[in-house]
């Protein structure tokens, strides 16, 4: 069972190096908004927009990403399509502020803005490295209509939803009610585990109104391996998708036109199998067939696309200094004594230096579901 608490604590550390030493996962940010757009005729980077010679300020999508960071892809994301309202979530408050502090230096927000918890409380947002007497706010090329940001657990955000809304789409949408039903049990599964009760009661206010219409786009980059019933995940996502009826002229930029989209990347068996191997701690990553089983049990209309990509190091030091910086050391139950690092560490380059330098596999997915 993952420990959600230090995962937490290991991302939070990590915030201030993550968005620079986060290669790998800044390549996976660009394959997945490439695969977006090609996937998705509608989503055409040059945009709509500019297409029918209108700014992108008239039209624009309503996105949720899920597990944010500090902004290796949201920033990405940003760029290339037309978004007019975002909302971002993270567990980590001090990878929400890095992303929001990206976010601010681009031009994207402005500086006064509202952290929001699943316990109900909210934090002002200042970024203390911003000098506030005389710095401007850069000039963006997309501007947002609106900006959320919500700390806490993802599985829990559908508890946002207002209760009206689901009544209505269950009206309208008697076949996408009867499949929620069906799952019940992986729900209530998910909803069950540790971190997820402990968060209590869900704050209304400021995030209601940002939950109380749908999303066009839910997207998030590297983190559903966390999820450990990706099923169930998927589940309480797709309550927070919206099922347009119709597109109209003015929703004609809006994403493929009568549904919503699901785009996310995680990792699959395999992943680093090297630091698996030698120190038997990693997460248990979904082989190829599980993860199509869990997609197949929610009923999505998905594409799925396996990777693997082989990352080099000058030495295992470098390696694992970089697992620290970018956080995903968490996994552990209890770090390993020096000594034991320094053993590790030396069989890692007896055994996994190959001419191009000190070997990590990533097995990276990725995951374009519409949601009808």
């Amino acid at each position: 069972m993952v420990d959600f608490q230090r995962v937490q604590d290991c991302f939070s550390k990590a915030a201030s190096s993550y968005y620079d030493d986060a290669v790998m996962q800044s390549k996976m940010a660009s394959r997945l908004i490439d695969l977006i757009c090609s996937n998705l005729p509608s989503t055409n980077t040059s945009c709509y927009a500019q297409a029918q010679g209108q700014s992108q300020d008239s039209h624009g999508y309503k996105v949720l990403e899920i597990g944010c960071g500090p902004g290796n892809f949201t920033t990405q994301l940003l760029n290339k399509l037309p978004i007019k309202d975002l909302c971002l979530n993270d567990l980590s408050l001090q990878m929400l502020e890095q992303n929001m502090l990206n976010l601010y230096e681009q031009g994207f927000i402005a500086r006064d803005q509202q952290i929001l918890s699943m316990q109900g409380h909210k934090s002002k947002w200042q970024p203390q490295s911003i000098d506030q007497e005389t710095t401007k706010q850069p000039q963006a090329t997309n501007k947002l209509q609106s900006f959320t940001a919500i700390c806490g657990d993802a599985r829990l955000l559908s508890k946002f939803k207002p209760q009206a809304q689901e009544h209505e789409l269950a009206l309208a949408h008697g076949h996408v009610q009867a499949k929620a039903k069906a799952h019940e049990p992986m729900q209530a599964e998910a909803k069950a585990q540790d971190h997820a009760q402990a968060e209590g009661e869900v704050a209304a206010g400021e995030a209601a109104g940002v939950f109380s219409s749908s999303f066009d786009l839910i997207v998030s980059n590297a983190s559903f391996q966390w999820f450990e019933d990706l099923a169930a995940a998927l589940l309480g996502f797709q309550e927070l998708a919206s099922y347009k009826k119709k597109a109209t002229q003015e929703d004609a930029a809006t994403l493929g036109q009568g549904y919503s989209v699901l785009a996310f990347s995680s990792f699959y068996a395999g992943h680093f199998a090297e630091v698996k191997e030698l120190t038997d701690v990693g997460l248990n990553y979904l082989t190829k067939e599980k993860v199509i089983e869990a997609l197949e049990r929610c009923q999505l209309d998905y594409q799925v696309f396996f990777d693997e990509e082989l990352q080099y190091f000058n030495s295992s030091v470098e390696l694992f200094r970089h697992l620290h910086v970018t956080g995903v050391n968490g996994i552990a139950a209890t770090p390993l004594s020096a000594g034991s690092l320094r053993r590790i560490m030396r069989e890692y380059e007896e055994r996994f230096t190959e001419k191009m330098g000190v070997r990590l596999t990533w097995h990276p997915y990725y995951v374009i579901a519409k949601l009808h």
